[in-house]
């Protein structure tokens, strides 16, 4: 995934406001077990799940409708959706532009439904109404579902989708990605895009992808950290480098096959924050202390610093968060002391929601 990535725009606790909870190849038991639970608090409380994808998902037995598409399909039900509701609806928010390039589209959607065939279309059609005429409808899918062939526009259609039935900037309504790991979205605000800077700020030269730096036969030394990219990789063996160093908690498939293991700390072993699915900053507090040998991640990046030559001098977690504030626009104002149990939102956030 490659520039600024799409967030939710609702807020994870809204979820159990929504009439309406729709499910994109996703399943947020594999991804955020926390939010799957929101998911089933908001269904006992009268929401109507719908599920559209290719697998089986663990909220399959408490959905009201389970929409089984093809392989690589979510983007096409996604682009299905969009056409429906565009062509067929009353717009609450209409975009004419939208509309008319819609219109031009009839070829694709008529290969779409040949693909899916009758129930499967009728169902998508369907579905498409009730976005529409929810009270309060949230749209999620998986980011790395936009990986996917055909799924290029899944993230942007979706988005338009709850953009057009008036599904964002409401409680009980919105739109967005699950993450694969909890401070996924964290990492990318602080520039581990290929193509961004802390902050999203444009690069003059774009680095490799996640896939590009595990194929090409350029990189000879790779540092994973908190990662396990064997696991992605079909024979989970790692590419051949001249040196691979993973720090880690675990002895994962990726660090077992490295030169160099640096042993980290978990999280209940050190001070911290993490952004969660809705820009949330959150404070992490030690509760136990450290086993002898393992260091916190940031305290290992600066022994190396130093012996790189570079002149860090941080010591505390709470030091790295203000020159974070400092620098990145997203973070700007955050302070340790204001990190509750409940969080504190960016201020992108806090614009998304105004």
């Amino acid at each position: 995934m490659t520039g600024k990535p799409w967030m939710m725009t609702n807020s994870i606790a809204e979820i159990e406001q929504a009439s309406h909870i729709v499910l994109i190849a996703a399943d947020p038991y594999q991804r955020q077990p926390i939010l799957n639970l929101r998911i089933k608090k908001a269904m006992k409380a009268g929401a109507k799940i719908s599920i559209v994808n290719a697998n089986e998902t663990e909220l399959d037995r408490f959905a009201a409708q389970k929409i089984t598409v093809p392989a690589h399909g979510a983007g096409a039900a996604a682009r299905m959706l969009l056409h429906t509701v565009v062509n067929q609806e009353t717009l609450k928010a209409p975009d004419e532009a939208l509309r008319a390039k819609m219109s031009g589209e009839d070829a694709a959607i008529r290969s779409y439904t040949e693909a899916f065939g009758p129930e499967v279309t009728a169902q998508l059609h369907s579905l498409a109404h009730e976005i529409a005429e929810a009270r309060g409808a949230i749209i999620l899918y998986d980011e790395m579902a936009t990986l996917e062939p055909g799924c290029t526009d899944l993230a942007a259609d979706l988005q338009a989708l709850a953009v057009v039935t008036a599904n964002i900037g409401r409680p009980g309504a919105g739109v967005g990605p699950l993450f694969e790991d909890a401070n996924s979205l964290g990492a990318r605000d602080m520039g581990l895009l290929p193509d961004a800077l802390p902050g999203y700020m444009p690069v003059t030269e774009a680095g490799l992808t996640y896939s590009e730096m595990l194929s090409s036969p350029q990189i000879k030394a790779l540092y994973v950290m908190g990662a396990n990219p064997a696991r992605h990789l079909d024979s989970q063996k790692m590419p051949e480098l001249e040196f691979l160093i993973v720090q880690d908690i675990l002895l994962t498939e990726t660090a077992k096959q490295a030169d160099v293991v640096l042993p980290a700390v978990t999280f209940a072993e050190k001070d911290g924050s993490m952004t969660n699915l809705d820009h949330h900053v959150q404070a992490i507090r030690r509760a136990l202390r450290p086993l002898p040998g393992a260091k916190t991640d940031w305290e290992i990046l600066l022994e190396i610093g130093k012996h790189m030559g570079r002149k860090w001098s941080y010591t505390s977690p709470q030091e790295i968060l203000l020159e974070i504030a400092a620098s990145n626009p997203l973070y700007a104002g955050l302070d340790w002391e204001e990190l509750g149990k409940q969080g504190v939102r960016t201020q992108e956030q806090e614009v998304a929601h105004a």
